[in-house]
């Protein structure tokens, strides 16, 4: 089993329940998921240390979600070719995680900020170009996935994202960071990968102490830069 990127790991994960039949079955489970993760580059300590929350029953449509008998906590609506956010979503307080993976949506609607126990969001696949309002109107939001969209810009109002741990941008289209970023002091992971960037900003230096891991590979960092961003953040494992 290959898993392409940490981002999909949780997919892997189930398949990996499935087959807890007995020890037996779960020691080659284990295994399988962490060849998989080695295979892409992850370290098998992501799996074992990253937070996964349940979040109950998942939902896979709005015909599902509309004949649900109890509050809606889980939906994932993937390739579903949506341009826009069903407005069914906006009524559903209760929802935790919500999964709009290889869609056609450029950004979400005013009001969204109306879902304030959303957890995770994963918009990765999409066709966003910036992290800004209202997504930063999100205060429990804990794990954003934006990696493979055409992101160029983080607002400054990202601040608003105060209790985020998962940062995923890899695979845009940043050539910088704002100073803004250094606000984000729960966050534990960042990634980075295969942007523009040339520089980060100093403001960064106040994730020191908190900040885990900071991915970076595929950028256009100098040696100097390289070594500048190593001297900011001393407590955090860099992969360039």
């Amino acid at each position: 089993m290959l898993v392409k990127s940490w981002d999909h790991a949780y997919i892997h994960r189930q398949q990996v329940n499935h087959m807890r039949t007995n020890t037996t079955g779960t020691a080659v489970a284990v295994l399988a998921l962490a060849t998989g993760l080695f295979v892409a580059g992850c370290s098998t300590r992501d799996f074992f240390t990253w937070e996964k929350p349940d979040f109950g029953r998942e939902y896979a449509s709005i015909k599902d979600v509309k004949a649900a008998t109890e509050p809606v906590r889980n939906l994932k609506l993937h390739g579903q070719q949506l341009a826009a956010l069903p407005q069914e979503i906006m009524a559903l307080p209760a929802i935790e995680r919500l999964s709009l993976r290889a869609n056609q949506i450029e950004s979400l609607p005013a009001g969204i900020e109306g879902l304030a126990k959303l957890y995770w969001l994963d918009l990765g696949e999409n066709k966003v170009t910036a992290l800004d309002a209202p997504i930063t109107r999100l205060p429990a939001l804990r794990h954003l996935y934006l990696s493979d969209n055409a992101v160029t810009n983080l607002a400054p109002s990202i601040t608003g994202l105060r209790n985020l741990r998962y940062l995923n941008l890899d695979r845009n289209k940043l050539a910088s960071l704002p100073p803004e970023i250094g606000a984000l002091r729960e966050l534990r992971w960042l990634r980075l990968n295969n942007n523009a960037l040339e520089k980060i900003p100093d403001e960064i230096k106040n994730l020191s102490g908190t900040l885990q891991r900071l991915y970076l590979r595929g950028n256009k960092f100098s040696p100097e830069e390289r070594a500048r961003i190593k001297q900011l953040l001393p407590g955090c494992e860099l992969i360039f």
